[in-house]
């Protein structure tokens, strides 16, 4: 049986994290007035935000599908970077949104993390050699032979 294609982990990093971050962070500086002019909306809007969050959730759906496509494996970063992306923007074009909602978002995902963790410790798939302890993400069989 043939091994599935490496995954390059810089790439997944940069489409599910970074480029998603600074779109969110950054989208309304760099793009707002030119979205503004094409949609013909204020740049301030909720339009102009809405196209901005779409951006930002695109960037992991179309590495996760690009990558299920080439390694037929789900990409659980991609998954968590674009729900991760969802509510943060949403949260973001939610009226009265307060600091309090954005506090608990970043506690939260961490927390499930955790919690998760923890409790598929004695389970066939941890989520520790899901995320730590795989070929993807460090040289297991050095490990293995370190040990």
């Amino acid at each position: 049986m043939q091994n599935p294609k490496r995954e390059n982990i810089w790439l997944n990093f940069g489409f599910n994290l970074i480029l998603p971050i600074l779109i969110l962070r950054k989208g309304d500086d760099w793009l707002g007035d030119p979205l503004a002019g094409f949609l013909n909306a204020p740049s301030d809007g909720p339009l102009v935000g809405s196209v901005i969050l779409v951006l930002a959730v695109l960037f992991p759906i179309g590495y996760g599908i690009w990558d299920l496509l080439r390694r037929k494996r789900w990409n659980i970063i991609s998954i968590l970077g674009a729900v991760s992306a969802f509510l943060t923007g949403g949260i973001g074009l939610v009226p009265g949104a307060t600091v309090a909602m954005f506090a608990i978002k970043e506690a939260a995902l961490p927390a499930i993390f955790a919690i998760l963790t923890v409790a598929t410790l004695n389970t066939k798939k941890p989520l520790v050699k899901l995320f730590l302890y795989n070929p993807d993400v460090i040289n297991v069989d050095r490990v293995e032979t370190a040990l």
